[in-house]
């Protein structure tokens, strides 16, 4: 039986109406073809099509074995398939990568982990189930861009989970070769969740994911799970534009070790937008540049981890450069 889209967590954009987008929940590819008004921006439809069943190297469904937590997505367009961010490699959950999958066949090609290249050997330190989350790739295929989901335990003294603390962003050239990588600071968040009790005491912020803009800007979704004024679950989710000019590159010296205690430069972020919702729908995990409108800005999607369930929640932007 072919897997349910549900537990959304990554979106990329292939061309015209056609989107692929990612499950932490199953290891497959779910094509969507989302109609998008070109004079609005705003979604018209929306529908999936068959799934993409992944594979191994020599044809072996994944979904029997390494079912979990991919996290985002990136099309390359020069080899017609699809990188994933995933927060675990099978079943070593200390061990993030990045994986390239052909669309035509769903095989995994390519596997980019911390033991792959020395400047990736940082995320070997990353907190269980915290590791790559995010990823994105330039139109042109340019650079790519993954960040790990909270901070790496080298990187951060406090362990305080509503204070915020330092990611790394890792930046990948044309042939995803390590090519540097930036801290940037999350927000702290307001408070924790009261209510209902089975969540009492949770509070995360995190990046979600990052959008590589057409022009050459970065953008990332920056995601907190607190409590509201009244201590009620809310999902607060902010896109910032991240300056990197004059940003310290921290995978050389005694950075690339560990920043916990160490002076550094961080990512400045432009707040562009600020969105808060109350209950299920609300835990947008995904963004994604879409088609150019008629106006030359472009359609900007989010798409929400729907958990287990069929019901499915994206968001539509307009995006002027």
């Amino acid at each position: 039986m072919d897997p349910v889209p549900d537990g959304l967590s990554g979106i990329a954009y292939l061309g015209g109406d056609r989107f692929v987008v990612v499950s932490d929940a199953h290891a497959a590819l779910f094509p969507m073809r989302i109609d998008v008004d070109r004079a609005s921006g705003a979604v018209t439809s929306a529908r999936f099509e068959d799934p993409i069943a992944l594979r191994d190297e020599q044809g072996g469904l994944l979904e029997l074995t390494e079912s979990k937590d991919r996290e985002g997505a990136a099309y390359d367009a020069a080899t017609q398939s699809v990188w994933i961010a995933n927060e675990r490699s099978g079943t070593r959950i200390n061990v993030p990568s990045l994986e390239r999958y052909e669309l035509s066949s769903g095989k995994r090609r390519f596997r980019l982990d911390p033991h792959s290249a020395p400047q990736l050997a940082i995320f070997g330190r990353i907190r269980p189930n915290r590791g790559f989350e995010a990823l994105t790739r330039r139109p042109d295929g340019g650079e790519s861009w993954t960040c790990n989901e909270t901070p790496l335990r080298v990187d951060i003294e406090s362990s305080d989970s509503l204070a915020g603390g330092p990611l790394r962003l890792q930046r990948f050239d044309s042939e995803m070769q390590p090519a540097g990588q930036f801290v940037y600071q999350t927000d702290p968040v307001a408070r924790a969740i009261s209510y209902p009790v089975r969540l009492a005491g949770n509070a995360i912020t995190r990046v979600s994911d990052l959008a590589a803009l057409p022009g050459g800007a970065l953008v990332a979704l920056e995601s907190a799970f607190q409590g509201n004024p009244e201590g009620l679950p809310e999902g607060r989710n902010r896109i910032y534009e991240v300056d990197l000019s004059e940003a310290d590159d921290v995978s050389v010296g005694e950075l690339g070790r560990g920043l916990a205690g160490r002076s550094y430069r961080s990512t400045s972020k432009r707040l562009l937008l600020e969105l808060s919702f109350l209950g299920a729908g609300s835990n947008y995990e995904g963004i994604a540049v879409g088609p150019k409108l008629a106006d030359g800005d472009f359609c900007l999607l989010l798409l929400a981890d729907n958990g287990v369930g069929s019901s499915q929640s994206l968001y539509a932007l307009r995006l002027s450069e």
